[in-house]
């Protein structure tokens, strides 16, 4: 048996555990495979997460960290950590968050699906605000995690999860909703593997089923085996693995906030009033329509002359899907191939435009498309809206 060192940026041991002889030369080999993209403050056990979702593949592991670096440089996760400002909407009625500690000393989580207003975030937040603030809540997890790791002589790499479905009803089911619920799961598979330590399900209704079943497939077996679904008679099971004090009164605990707060600062969202809503009243009159027919494709090019002009897009989809991409293709030159920039991706955006925006690093001609190549059945309609911001725009 080989020992199993966590070290912390000052470098001290702060846990030791025992691997296998086998799994400590993976573990080895891992780390020189993967030693140019390494930090300081990634030790064994952080390496370990990445070979464990794997189940010790080598190969399927380091593709694994590798698409989460490129994830954290895409999506600016440090930025969306430590800078960014939520819009106020998430902030208010995001339902969930974090109290307490179960007795292992894992940080227990909150996520109220039963309070949450579906219909009312999708139109106030967009897509990609939703999945930033996604990324946000788990880099609050995992720094959560660090900081009871810094507190106790045992190594804490994970947490208790507590998913409360009091009162949900068909919205949890809303296609448009579960979309998005699918893209939040996925993101969180692939770039926080082995942060889930137990999941319970409470006050889960009859609905929870057809639920599940829906999104069940984006979870992989690990997680699956991790989920408990519990049902209104909860409360000693809670406590049987969190202790009262660390428990809020509002689930069957004694712990409450100096105010006498008995749900201890979760937020449980709520109805999102209307004022809130992003009317496009403003942007309708600059969107033009596209009709794309079933099994093609329809590509909008832009020749860029200057290097630092932003390219912006902005579209809707109404009730069906469409494929996007933006592609480069260099000019003066007889070659036909283009090469990706935003690669592939079905977006479905009936409420809020989908937004984005690139830097194009050179001249040349940008493509974008939207694609319906996939749908034999269905034509669709885009709304959209392109914007190229010249360099001397942007230093005004």
């Amino acid at each position: 048996m080989a020992a199993l060192n966590g070290v912390n940026g000052d470098g001290a041991v702060l846990h030791s555990r025992e691997l296998t002889i086998e799994h400590d030369e993976l573990l080895r080999q891992f780390r020189v495979n993967v030693a140019d993209i390494l930090l300081p403050e990634h030790d064994d056990h952080y390496l370990l997460k990445w070979l464990k979702a794997r189940k010790y593949n080598l190969k399927q592991a380091e593709k694994m960290l590798r698409d989460h670096i490129i994830f954290r440089e895409k999506w600016k996760v440090d930025y969306l950590a430590n800078e960014w400002n939520p819009p106020e909407v998430l902030r208010l009625y995001m339902a969930g968050g974090h109290f307490g500690f179960d007795k292992d000393g894992r940080p227990v989580f909150y996520q109220g699906l039963g309070t949450f207003d579906t219909y009312g975030i999708l139109h106030s937040a967009s897509r990609q605000d939703i999945l930033r603030y996604t990324i946000r809540i788990c880099e609050d997890i995992q720094r959560a995690i660090r900081e009871q790791r810094n507190k106790h002589d045992k190594f804490i790499e994970n947490i208790t999860l507590i998913v409360d479905m009091d009162n949900v009803g068909a919205q949890i089911i809303w296609r448009p909703f579960l979309n998005i619920y699918s893209e939040m799961l996925k993101m969180f598979e692939a770039n926080y593997p082995e942060t889930l330590h137990s999941c319970f399900v409470i006050n889960a209704p009859a609905i929870f089923t057809t639920a599940y079943n829906l999104v069940k497939h984006f979870l992989s077996d690990d997680t699956r085996g991790k989920i408990n679904v519990v049902g209104r008679c909860y409360r000693h099971v809670l406590l049987s693995k969190i202790a009262s004090a660390q428990l809020p009164v509002h689930y069957g605990g004694s712990a409450m906030t100096e105010d006498g707060n008995h749900k201890c600062g979760i937020c449980f969202g709520g109805k999102i009033p209307t004022s809130y809503y992003l009317n496009n009243e403003q942007t309708q009159g600059k969107f033009s329509d596209i009709h794309i027919s079933r099994g093609s494709a329809i590509q909008l090019a832009y020749d860029i002359h200057l290097q630092g002009t932003i390219l912006r897009w902005e579209f809707l989809t109404g009730k069906n899907d469409v494929e996007f991409s933006v592609q480069y293709k260099e000019t003066g030159t007889e070659e036909e191939t283009t090469s990706p920039i935003v690669t592939k991706k079905r977006i479905c955006s009936n409420f809020v435009p989908e937004a984005g925006g690139i830097t194009c690093d050179q001249p040349g001609q940008y493509i974008i498309e939207f694609s319906n190549n996939y749908s034999w059945f269905r034509s669709k309609k885009v709304s959209y809206f392109i914007d190229i911001i010249h360099p001397e725009e942007t230093d005004r």
